[in-house]
């Protein structure tokens, strides 16, 4: 057998290139667009205006630290505003490029020993189906927890440049993805195993941050992270059947495409295909399992782990458990990932050094189907609609100049299509009112000598108590309060109102999940 061709890092950059322009044709509208999508815009780049970065890199988001999102968010800070939205949706990419072309590395030849083939399996996972997160900040920690579960089965390079590079590559996995901490038995067992000095010092270092990272969890938890309610057991179970034979087996390997087509014909196909899917696959890896040699199982094993871990997380098992082919797939991006790559290191060793085409025509054919589905794959970047972030630029330089350069305390709401989606921008931890200070007091506004109001909140008269006030377009209302940004009403049915200085004359209407944009 001829000796492997040296690894050349001119070939991983073309890989990592090539990774990218796909990535880049798959979701054209984020990084088009020029608009923050969901927690990119409200959480990483808000935070990286209203924090210093020391106090920005360690603030847990949802009861998770999320170092890689913040960590970006800082580095990008300093551009232009108009040209953050778009270094938020390449820099993405660009790291998931990075993320899926780490199987190429020679550390994994152990499991797959052709270069050829394993850049083949690299192109599959970018085409890889459940990516509605692909290239957002928000969604990254799937990728790194895909990441580390990688590290986790690679053979760790000799020279001192990949090592760096191992143990500041796994620390960040460690503190940017919640799905990290699962693996700690796994590392547990792996630095009790090795004999390597440096390995041993390595997985301990994983091992100890893993601990860390886990008790900082559950000390943020309970005040950052939300869940809905308690789950019913049956729901629990219905939300497995359909996340992992359907989500996971069927639509992870076979694509978006065909199982909406087999759903529409019957959603027992779909089952029926899953449950095939996974059986055939746990046959072929028991067969070719090697001694001690259990790269595939484990890889399988840890992402089942994260999926579990994900439907404890979610707010959506309920929905999970009802639908036909489940939403909200990016709990599946990282065993996704990891599954396509089991599979084809399975079928690598099935096959072995007797059909060679064979293997090709089965990547070629693979592709196809997962190319199949890419049309029909969410996403969660969009179109901007009323509401642009480039329509708010100059509002927060003027932000910028009358609050954060004078010291004065200022909240600044930039409205969006999707309410929760709109950044807030804050100096000298924000303007705060509670309703006994009144709407006139909260807005530094006069009182005509008539008791009319005349400002920017359009014109309205204020009743008993400094609350109470009737606006001319919205009636009757009582003001409940000002913070982050938005001024907040209610209606005499309940219903919250809220409105802000680039909002109005618009405002959103809240009534529990639902929000309508009214004028």
């Amino acid at each position: 057998m001829a000796a492997p061709a040296a690894y050349r890092g001119w070939k991983h950059v073309l890989l990592w290139g090539g990774v990218l322009l796909l990535l880049m044709l798959r979701v054209p509208l984020l990084w088009q667009t020029g608009e923050f999508v969901s927690e990119d815009g409200w959480v990483f780049f808000a935070g990286a205006f209203n924090a210093p970065w020391y106090e920005s890199l360690v603030t847990p988001f949802a009861g998770y630290f999320r170092l890689e999102a913040r960590l970006f968010a800082e580095l990008i800070s300093p551009l232009p505003w108009g040209t953050q939205p778009y270094a938020y949706a390449m820099g993405g990419l660009s790291l998931n490029a990075l993320v899926l072309s780490l199987f190429y590395l020679p550390g994994f030849r152990h499991l797959v020993a052709s270069d050829g083939h394993r850049l083949a399996i690299v192109g599959l996972l970018a085409l890889a189906p459940n990516a509605e997160n692909l290239g957002l900040l928000t969604g990254m920690h799937w990728y790194l927890g895909f990441a580390l579960t990688l590290i986790l089965v690679i053979d760790p390079p000799s020279h001192w440049q990949g090592r760096v590079a191992l143990v500041l590559g796994s620390s960040l996995c460690v503190w940017s993805s919640p799905s990290a901490l699962v693996l700690f038995p796994v590392f547990v067992l792996r630095a009790l195993k090795v004999t390597d000095p440096f390995l041993r010092r390595w997985t301990t270092a994983v091992v100890l941050q893993l601990v860390l990272c886990a008790v900082a969890v559950l000390v943020f938890r309970g005040t950052e992270g939300t869940r809905s309610d308690e789950f019913d057991r049956g729901v629990i179970y219905g939300a497995v059947e359909h996340l992992m034979v359907r989500g996971w087996f069927t639509v992870g390997l076979w694509g978006r495409g065909i199982s909406e087509y087999l759903v529409n014909l019957s959603p027992r196909l779909v089952d029926l295909l899953g449950w095939v899917t996974m059986s055939v696959l746990a046959g072929m890896m028991w067969r070719t399992r090697h001694g001690r040699e259990v790269g595939p199982i484990l890889l399988v094993v840890a992402a089942g782990m994260m999926t579990t871990l994900s439907l404890t997380r979610t707010l959506y098992i309920g929905e999970l458990a009802e639908l036909d082919l489940p939403r909200h797939v990016r709990y599946l991006t990282t065993s996704t990932l990891i599954l396509i790559l089991v599979a084809w290191i399975t079928i690598g060793r099935v096959l072995g050094d007797r059909s060679p085409k064979l293997w090709w025509m089965l990547v070629g054919i693979h592709a196809v189907v997962l190319s199949l589905g890419l049309s029909a794959e969410r996403h969660w970047a969009r179109p901007p609609g009323e509401f642009r972030f480039r329509d708010h630029i100059m509002a927060i330089e003027n932000f910028r100049e009358d609050y954060v350069e004078t010291r004065r305390q200022g909240s600044l709401y930039l409205p969006n299509d999707v309410p929760y989606w709109g950044p807030v921008l804050e100096s000298e931890d924000g303007q705060l009112h509670h309703p006994e200070d009144g709407l006139l007091v909260a807005l530094i506004l006069p009182e005509n000598s008539d008791g009319w109001v005349d400002s920017w909140l359009g014109r309205f008269r204020i009743l008993e108590d400094n609350k109470r006030l009737d606006h001319e377009n919205w009636g009757r209302l009582t003001y409940t309060g000002t913070e982050m940004g938005r001024v907040w009403f209610v209606d005499d049915s309940g219903r919250q109102i809220f409105t802000s200085r680039l909002l109005y004359p618009r405002a959103w209407m809240v009534d529990g999940l639902d929000m309508q944009l009214i004028p």
